[in-house]
């Protein structure tokens, strides 16, 4: 157990902190702090029966969770100060609902998402030889 642990952690780490680093605006450890939270969490449903699929949009959805309901949080918030920044979690905690962004761009990838658009979760093949849409979890942005 402690061997796939690790080797989830090793292949997911960096992606889904670059996406926390996103959500917030900021590279700073508040970062880390978010990236660790969301594996804990996703890690102990897993230990609980929940299945092993599509982790790191799983991943990525609790690292957005994580940074709204901390930001909410007034007195995290006054801890971690990166909470507070308008283009980051202060202005997720603002939206009203995550939405997808229209016209994302296969040529310009977010790093949050796998390197394989089809490894990522709401891709969909409706022709058969028609090239997959871009990743759904690079395409989550706050709107007002």
């Amino acid at each position: 157990m402690a061997q796939s642990t690790a080797m989830l952690i090793a292949r997911h780490w960096q992606p889904v902190h670059d996406y926390a680093v996103i959500c917030l605006a900021s590279s700073t450890g508040a970062a880390s702090m978010v990236t660790t939270a969301a594996f804990h969490q996703v890690l102990d449903r897993l230990k609980l029966g929940e299945p092993g699929t599509a982790l790191r949009p799983r991943l990525l959805v609790t690292v957005r969770d994580t940074v709204r309901l901390w930001a909410a949080d007034e007195s995290l918030s006054a801890s971690l100060p990166d909470l507070g920044k308008p283009a980051g979690a202060r202005g997720m905690k603002a939206a009203t609902s995550m939405t997808p962004r229209t016209g994302c761009s296969r040529n310009a990838p977010s790093k949050a998402c796998p390197r394989s658009p089809a490894a990522c979760s709401g891709t969909s093949r409706s022709r058969p030889n028609a090239s997959p849409s871009p990743p759904a979890c690079s395409a989550w942005t706050p709107t007002p």
